[in-house]
Order: C-alpha cells, then sequence, then structure tokens
C-alpha cells in the first residue's frame, strides 16, 4: 500500500511510515508466537493486550479503528464465553463420561467401531459446543476408552483433532471463526446451517475415508472388551434437554431476530445456576469457565490485525482473492484461506479475509470459513485448537511424530477442503433463495472504474465512504471491439488460421488494461476492498452490479467542457436512470464555471 495515498485520509493510520507496516508485522508475529510457546505457562492475552496497546499508542492503527474493531468483535466474543460455560458444565454433569461408556460399548473392542463412534461422537459434539468442548473434554474420554478397551489409541485421538476443526462447519456456536463469518454473512442462523450442512457432511465423510486407509495397520488388531469398559454412568439427562432446548432456542430466536448469543447466554446460566445451587461449582468456577484470559486475547488479537490489514496486507491479499463465486473463484478462495491459516494461524487469517471476501456475498465468505477451518489440520500453527491438543496429548505421555501428523494433513486437507468447496458451490448454485448479502449494518460502495476517469470515482470513495464500509472496485470490458475483429477477420480471412485474429489480441490487451486499473485503483484507495470484473453491455453490467448497493459510485463520461446534460454519455446517463440504489456522479476534473450552463430556451410571443 503506498503511504503516501493515506497522508491525507483523516480516517486513515497516523503513523503512515513504513515503520507502521513493520510494527504491526512484527507484533503480529509476536503474538502468535507468544500464542504458540505460552512462556513460563503465562496466557495468550498477556501479550496480546500489550501489543494491542503498542499499535494503538504508536498510531499504527487509529483509535477510532480499534474500537469499531473492538465493538464489531464485542458480541461474538460474547457468544464465545456463554458456549464455553455450556460445554464446561456439561462435562461437570457427566456427559463426556456417558459418551466414552457408549464409544466402548459399542466399539465392543473392535477398533473400526471404536474409530466410527469417536467421528460420531466428535461430529456432534463439535458442531453443537464447540471444537474446544472435544479438544479439551472429549480428547481425555478418547484416551481412556481406548486403554480400557485395548485398542491402539493413534487413530482415535488423530481423530479428535482433525474433527474440531473440519467438523466445526456446521453451527455458527461450532468455532469462533464460524461466529465471526456468521456476522459477516448477513445469514440467519438456520440459513448458515442449511448452506453448510452438506459441505459439513462430505468433508467429514472424506476424514473417515482417509483415516481408515491412513491407519490401516492400527485398525487390524481386535482387544476384548473389559469389565470396566462394559460399566455404565448414569446418563446426564438434565444436561442434555439443555443442550436440545438451546440449540432449538437458536433457531426460534433467528426466527424473530434476536441474537443468538442470548439463548447460549441462557443455557449457560440453566446448567451454572444447577451447578451453583448444588454447590458443584463456586462463582470463581463460572469466571473461569469463561476463559476471560482467552477473550482478551481475542479481542487484543482482532486490534493486532486490524493495524496489520490497515498497513498493506488487505492491499496484497486484494490482488490474489479471487472474484465471485463461481467454483473455479470458490475454491480458490477456500485454498487462500488455508494457506494462510497455516502461516499466521486461522484466526488472524479469517480477520483479514472476511472484509475482502464479504463484498462478494455469503457463498466467497463461507468458502473461507471452509479454508480456515480445515486447513490447520496440516500444521501445528493452523489453529489454536490443535496446539491445545499437543499439549493433552503430552499430558497423557503418548507422542505426535511431526512427519506423521503432516503426512495425514497432506492428504485429508485436499480432498476434505475439495469435496466441501463443491458441495458448498452446488448448494449455493441450486438454492433458489440464495443470496450474496453483506454484513448487517455495512454500508456496501461501488466504484466504476474506466479508464481516464477512475481517479475521480477513487477519491471520491475515500472522501464520502464510512471507515468500516465494503468497498467494490468494478471495471466492466464491453465486448464490441474484440467481438467486431473476430467478425471481421473471419469474414475476410476465414477460420484457419487463429493465431491471426486480431480479437483475441485486443481482448488480452483490454485485460490487462482492467488489471492495471483495479492495481492502481486499489493502491490509491488504499483501505481493504474487493475487485470485480464484468463484461457485456457495460451500462446494464454496471446497474446488475449495482443491485443490493447502497451506493454506485461513477464520473462524468460526456461533454465536461461545461455544465449541463451533455456531461453525461449514453452509458452514464443509463446507469444514472436505472440504478438500483443511491448514485453519486463526480466529475474527474474541476467543474466548469456556472458561466458555462446552457441558456435557457428563448421565450415567444404569440
Amino acid at each position: 500500500m503506498g503511504g503516501h495515498h493515506l497522508e491525507t485520509d483523516p480516517e486513515g493510520p497516523a503513523l503512515n511510515t513504513p515503520l507502521a507496516e513493520a510494527l504491526s508485522a512484527v507484533l503480529l508475529v509476536a503474538v502468535l508466537a507468544w500464542a504458540v510457546v505460552r512462556p513460563f505457562g503465562w496466557p495468550e492475552a498477556a501479550l496480546a493486550v500489550p501489543a494491542a496497546g503498542i499499535v494503538i499508542a504508536t498510531g499504527a492503527i487509529p483509535l477510532e479503528h480499534a474500537r469499531a474493531e473492538a465493538e464489531r468483535l464485542g458480541p461474538v466474543v460474547g457468544f464465545l464465553a456463554a458456549v464455553l460455560v455450556l460445554a464446561h458444565f456439561c462435562d461437570v454433569e457427566g456427559l463426556f463420561q456417558a459418551c466414552g461408556a457408549w464409544m466402548a460399548r459399542w466399539a465392543a473392542g473392535r477398533p473400526v467401531r471404536l474409530l466410527t463412534a469417536v467421528f460420531a461422537l466428535a461430529s456432534a459434539i463439535t458442531a453443537v459446543l464447540s471444537l474446544d468442548a472435544t479438544i479439551v473434554l472429549l480428547t481425555p474420554v478418547v484416551f481412556a476408552t481406548a486403554a480400557r478397551t485395548g485398542v491402539r489409541p493413534k487413530p482415535h485421538v488423530y481423530a479428535c483433532t482433525h474433527l474440531s476443526n473440519t467438523a466445526s462447519l456446521l453451527l455458527p456456536v461450532s468455532n469462533l471463526t464460524n461466529l465471526l463469518a456468521f456476522a459477516a454473512s448477513g445469514l440467519s442462523f438456520t440459513r448458515f446451517a442449511a448452506l453448510m450442512a452438506l459441505p459439513w457432511l462430505v468433508a467429514i465423510g472424506a476424514e473417515y475415508l482417509v483415516f481408515r486407509r491412513f491407519f490401516a495397520r492400527d485398525l487390524t488388531a481386535a482387544a476384548p472388551v473389559s469389565k470396566e469398559a462394559a460399566e455404565a454412568p448414569p446418563l446426564p439427562l438434565f444436561a442434555l434437554v439443555t443442550v436440545g432446548c438451546t440449540l432449538a432456542g437458536f433457531v426460534v430466536a433467528s426466527a424473530f431476530g434476536v441474537d443468538p448469543a442470548w439463548v447460549a447466554a441462557a443455557g449457560a446460566l440453566v446448567l451454572a445456576g444447577r451447578a451453583l445451587l448444588r454447590r458443584r461449582a463456586t462463582p470463581l468456577a463460572v469466571v473461569r469457565a469463561a476463559a476471560p484470559a482467552f477473550l482478551a486475547f481475542v479481542l487484543a488479537l482482532g486490534v493486532v490485525v486490524r493495524a496489520v490489514v490497515d498497513n498493506g496486507l488487505a492491499d496484497v491479499l486484494g490482488r490474489v482473492l479471487p472474484g465471485g463465486t463461481g467454483l473455479a473463484a470458490l475454491l480458490g478462495t477456500a485454498a487462500l484461506a488455508a494457506v494462510l491459516a497455516n502461516l499466521i494461524n486461522n484466526l488472524p487469517a479469517v480477520l483479514v479475509l472476511l472484509p475482502l471476501a464479504a463484498p462478494a456475498g455469503s457463498g466467497a465468505v463461507l468458502a473461507v470459513l471452509l479454508g480456515v477451518n480445515i486447513g490447520p489440520n496440516l500444521t501445528y500453527a493452523g489453529s489454536l485448537a490443535t496446539l491445545l491438543w499437543r499439549r493433552i496429548v503430552h499430558q497423557h505421555e503418548h507422542g505426535v511424530d511431526l512427519g506423521e501428523f503432516t503426512r495425514l494433513g497432506l492428504i485429508a486437507v485436499p480432498c476434505s477442503l475439495a469435496v466441501s468447496v463443491v458441495a458448498l458451490w452446488g448448494r449455493c448454485r441450486f438454492s433458489e433463495d440464495f443470496r450474496e448479502p453483506r454484513e448487517a449494518g455495512r454500508m456496501r460502495v461501488i466504484a466504476w472504474l474506466v479508464e481516464g476517469t477512475w481517479p475521480a470515482c477513487v477519491d471520491a470513495v475515500r472522501t464520502h465512504a464510512p471507515p468500516d464500509a465494503e468497498v467494490v472496485l468494478l471495471h466492466v470490458s464491453g465486448p464490441d471491439v474484440p467481438g467486431v475483429a473476430h467478425g471481421a477477420f473471419a469474414g475476410l480471412l476465414g477460420r484457419g488460421h487463429p493465431e491471426r485474429d486480431p480479437g483475441g489480441l485486443l481482448e488480452a490487451l483490454e485485460g490487462t488494461s482492467a488489471t492495471e486499473i483495479l492495481d492502481a485503483a486499489a493502491e490509491r484507495l488504499g483501505r481493504p476492498c474487493a475487485r470485480a470484473e464484468r463484461s457485456g453491455r457495460v451500462e446494464r453490467e454496471v446497474v446488475a452490479a449495482a443491485e443490493g448497493a447502497d451506493l454506485l459510485v461513477l464520473a462524468r463520461d460526456g461533454d465536461r467542457s461545461r455544465l449541463g446534460p451533455r456531461s453525461l454519455g449514453p452509458a452514464v446517463r443509463f446507469a444514472v436512470d436505472h440504478a438500483p440504489c443511491p448514485v453519486l456522479l463526480v466529475w474527474p476534473e474541476p467543474a466548469p464555471g456556472l458561466a458555462t450552463i446552457p441558456p435557457p430556451p428563448p421565450h415567444h410571443h404569440h
């Protein structure tokens, strides 16, 4: 991002130098490294909170941007706290011990049946109670169940970490990344779940097939069932009913437009209140169950990531992030998200990519989610859940071979990611009511860029669009000139030598010009934005692109030597007359004086 473009932007970073870019990047790397290592056992927030203070104090991010980021993440963090409390007190009620006893009885000493049971339970627990419940609460139960039944624990324990990521696709409550994507998608709770159900199922199915093949040797030896494995603790009906009512509450709340966080809080309050009344927990235990240090880490990390985004990362990613919701675009978006998750962890990755993907619609947002949820199965650093899983495995004196973990990920991640993206594309393509809504409350601005006049449109966006607006830079290529060239060549010389056809060369030149304009416009804008390229009848493509937008910015394209209707050419006139949203019409250069207004027609006296 060119620093000189932001110096005149009152909403941009105050520290607008390469130092701001370097400082925010170094702090992000330091915060993530601290979260991985956790020196002296200190919490992740121990460095993240001071780092957020530094980027604000130095001006690498304006205080207004930091406050806006905290306000955006606030409801998400509250939702996360309620879900963590709900999962903790499900464990207090004995839900996970009952799950372990069921797995042992059903498996009957057969490793393949135990793996199937682990897949079923881990998928359900991850979807309903979040991936943290699977990692922290189910993994130790799986270790104990494998020991009681005498089977090798490796495939079943590895399934816990893979499914904590892959099986967290279904509901907004399943993962913190889901909560962020849910807020950006503009979808209701039930609509989100309906669109993600098929990708969730096929991704889990792909993982299961990979596990059966990869761990074939570990899954061959059977073991007798011990008497201890056959013993069944009482079923915690109260916890099951509470969780069921909470899920039903999510559906009802979604229908009436109520924030699902209130439903999660109600479920957590019921289970926590029961534990307090029965003296099985203290108020301090309830607070600890909400993991306040981790919640502070999430907020602080959001501020640090926003500083990195404001200082150039969004510009780089905006150039490589595919636009649209076609199959190729969704595959590219998911792949980029998966790679980025393994480079900087999936939580910063989703914070960076969502503002860039949101203007393309819910399909692109959900593709990002597939990438950042499935991708972390490739490396330890991909998600905090994987790091936590590794720590728990070591506590049980069970080694994890890095090479084996990576080989499994290299097979499982591409398979599950590809089939889930195809499923998402199919689900969206054949869904009659699927639309591409933006994040609720955020303004969407479309800037139509044309050779020669685009700088004025970009400057108008910088001046008039709010700091958190979703900006889409639009370029439309008309097929007329290449089409005429194709036709002339075919008519005069025939179709025997397509390599000589000038139409193809013109198309290539037109595509290069569009890319150069979009690159230059994104650099001049100096803030997160999306890019859109269309081709066809220019004026109609512009109107179609403006559907659902809050503002269309375009420049006059006619006789600009004087004021009046002739300053609008046919394409701009059509867009102004037919745009389905408010229009901001700008002069590419200083407007002519009032003296250029055409005189009124002469008045004839009869």
